[in-house]
């Protein structure tokens, strides 16, 4: 997707996982782990930019509902749907609403090449 159609509407979709050895699942909650929403987050926007030549610079996150835990090993399948400088994504879990939300970015600003 090239940077300059996001001000069309499209949608971008991908899975992922977080490993059981992840670091942050130590101590997120020892015997019991869930993966921490600031990872979720983190790997849906990489997912979410890994479809840019250029990426556009994010400007905030005004809206997201953690609505079940997302456990090691397990898939999310995540869609978004780019609005604008706004791209609404839900994440689910074998058809379970997991996550949802909206990032923002700055049109027209990008950080350079992806990796």
């Amino acid at each position: 997707m090239s940077p300059h159609n996001m001000a069309s509407e499209a949608q971008v979709c991908f899975n992922f996982q977080v490993s059981s050895d992840h670091p942050s699942l130590a101590g997120h909650f020892p015997g019991n782990p869930i993966v921490p929403g600031v990872v979720i987050l983190s790997r849906i926007i990489e997912g979410y930019l890994a479809t840019f030549a250029a990426r556009p610079c994010l400007q905030g996150i005004p809206r997201v509902k953690f609505l079940q835990p997302l456990l090691p090993d397990c898939d999310l399948a995540v869609t978004c749907t780019v609005r604008g400088n706004k791209v609404q994504f839900e994440g689910v879990i074998a058809d379970e609403p997991c996550v949802r939300g909206v990032i923002q970015f700055l049109l027209g600003t990008f950080t350079g090449e992806s990796a």
